[in-house]
């Protein structure tokens, strides 16, 4: 996602988060379209547009829902009583381009999961994580990786945008325990090569990487 350093990190801190800004209906088509190639890849759809009732309903940004063989990805940028501003943080356009379509990876891994589910065992999870903070913080840490993995597909160095999420993750563990991947994000970082490639695919690769990971905050 981040194709600056530290001259990059220095102007997230000057610009602040005052100046973020919910994505347009433009930036979301454009992000969206740019992962119609990694859903078709994992068996999906991806459906934009449908979810925005229940994105504005549940004051969340995005929503996405596995249903059938299509991922529905909705998006709201009204939520009422919630500022969510701080997840679109203030960057040049090519990186905030490349911020937006990592959040869609993170949206369509949600899906990729539920459809894997489904396919073993008709929805039902086997795992013990499945219920409660626990059980979302499991989820949260896989997309959260594909956000990651996406910034490192793109041939730049994406390591300041993946701290970046890490940072705003941990600024907001507090009142949402749930989503707070920061270290799981911060063990990618440590130990990945960005230049390797592997056998795996996509959904196989991130499962890898919270196998790996989700026990460096003790689960």
């Amino acid at each position: 996602m981040k194709a600056f350093h530290l001259s990059g990190l220095l102007l997230l801190a000057a610009v602040g988060a005052s100046s973020a800004q919910m994505p347009t209906g433009d930036e979301m088509f454009r992000a969206t379209a740019s992962a119609q190639a990694r859903a078709r890849a994992a068996g999906l759809q991806l459906r934009s547009g449908s979810l925005w009732l229940t994105a504005l309903r549940e004051r969340t940004p995005m929503v996405a829902a596995y249903g059938a063989g299509i991922c529905h990805l909705g998006y709201s940028a009204y939520t009422p009583g919630r500022d969510y501003r701080w997840l679109f943080p203030p960057l040049p356009p090519p990186q905030r381009e490349l911020w937006l379509s990592a959040v869609v990876q993170h949206e369509l891994a949600h899906c990729a999961e539920q459809a894997s589910s489904a396919d073993r065992q008709t929805g039902a999870r086997q795992d013990t994580l499945a219920e409660g903070v626990g059980g979302v913080r499991w989820r949260e840490v896989l997309a959260d990786l594909a956000f990651a993995v996406q910034v490192d597909s793109q041939g730049a160095d994406g390591e300041p945008l993946i701290r970046q999420l890490a940072a705003l993750r941990a600024e907001h563990r507090d009142h949402d325990p749930a989503h707070d991947t920061s270290a799981e994000l911060l063990c990618y970082l440590a130990a990945r090569k960005p230049e390797a490639r592997n056998d795996l695919d996509w959904l196989e690769t991130l499962k890898a990487w919270r196998a790996r990971c989700y026990e460096s905050r003790g689960g």
